[in-house]
């Protein structure tokens, strides 16, 4: 599955239904980066979702999207 360039020109444009379907598109992408490793209360190493580095993530995604060449996007 793609991301359409509707939603991709919608973003663009501000839309925020569009917006939140390209954060939903690579969710699971940004969280396999957000994962932390930290000792739990008995010394046992656990993994888990750092919510701050998640939404860093989430936030460069966002600007990046603002850099996307769509007459590029478009040609191809």
């Amino acid at each position: 599955m793609e991301i359409e360039i509707n939603v991709i020109l919608a973003a663009l444009d501000g839309n925020e239904d569009a917006l939140l379907a390209i954060l939903k598109y690579y969710n699971r992408y940004i969280n396999s980066f957000a994962y932390e490793e930290y000792i739990d209360e008995l010394g046992n190493a656990r993994v888990r979702l750092d919510p701050d580095t998640k939404q860093q993530l989430q936030e460069k995604l966002l600007k990046a999207l603002q850099k996307f060449d769509i007459d590029r996007a478009i040609k191809e």
